[in-house]
């Protein structure tokens, strides 16, 4: 990377590079990622859709806040990602016993209020699986203006409230063979 062939550091130096960064460090770091975002674009947007996800990093070895997640059935991290379309906007690393909607809130509340001070009337939308619908979490949006589609889970209510629908659809598609919508 600079050009030299012999090593530049010992594993001491890279330990103590690795252990001095701070949140705002990584904060500064979020800061690049959007005002990258920002720069690409030569009009103000009128609305972006953030897509907010987790994925398992699955772990090695006797790695700091490594956790048993059952789901992945693995010792792993699970960081939180924003995306724009195919633009990394943030990326958190959260050990896989906190639970995803952690932290959700909060970054979403940071992008917009960079995105807004650049572009005040961008509508936002967050786009997430039920993994993160938490009432704290939808009230939060909807205090900031920011519109959101989060998936819910299967529950008896749900699904009472949603059986007509689900025949009517099942009976246009036995019609049709084709995917249908409502």
């Amino acid at each position: 990377a600079v050009g030299r062939a012999e090593e530049l550091a010992s594993a001491p130096t890279l330990s103590r590079l690795e252990t001095s960064a701070t949140s705002e460090h990584a904060a500064a770091l979020h800061g690049v990622l959007l005002d990258q975002f920002i720069a690409s674009h030569r009009q103000a947007p009128q609305e972006l859709v953030l897509d907010v996800d987790s994925t398992h990093v699955p772990l090695h070895g006797a790695q700091e806040g490594a956790h048993f997640h059952a789901h992945y059935d693995s010792y792993c991290y699970l960081p939180l990602y924003v995306f724009c379309g195919q633009d990394l906007l943030a990326c958190v690393l959260r050990p896989s016993w906190r639970d995803p909607a952690s932290v959700v809130s909060a970054l979403i509340k940071l992008i917009a209020r960079r995105l807004r001070q650049k572009w005040p009337q961008l509508r936002l939308v967050v786009r997430a699986d039920s993994g993160f619908c938490r009432p704290k979490v939808l009230r939060r949006f909807e205090a900031w203006g920011i519109d959101y589609i989060i998936g819910l889970q299967k529950n008896s209510t749900l699904e009472w409230f949603s059986a007509v629908p689900a025949q009517a659809l099942a009976e246009q598609y036995d019609a049709a063979g084709t995917k249908q919508r409502l």
